[in-house]
């Protein structure tokens, strides 16, 4: 819920795919897959928080992405983004298939 768009609650969306006989569900989260960053690149996404993160401390932005680029770091920002990040209005995705 979010902006006004009238988005339902994930749960609703859920409860909708397997109502309609959709099975072998798999729920996509924001910070799982780049098709879920928009309006975001995945190398737009990691320079947006490494300007946040360095805190308006120049020298520290670049350290900052180099690490981010780094396959298991980013694994961790991810996976502490996905638990810390309640804001509405993410995007999800789903993949499911036609009973």
């Amino acid at each position: 819920l979010y902006g006004g768009e009238n988005a339902f609650l994930l749960e609703q969306y859920i409860a909708a795919i397997r109502q309609a006989g959709f099975v072998d569900l798999t729920v996509i989260s924001p910070w799982h897959s780049p098709i879920n960053y928009a309006p975001y690149t995945l190398d737009t996404l990691k320079a947006e928080l490494a300007r946040r993160l360095s805190l308006g401390v120049s020298f520290v932005q670049p350290v900052v992405q180099g690490l981010l680029n780094v396959a298991a770091i980013w694994h961790l920002v991810r996976t502490i983004l996905e638990r810390v990040d309640r804001r509405p209005g993410r995007l999800y995705s789903f993949v499911a298939r036609k009973n």
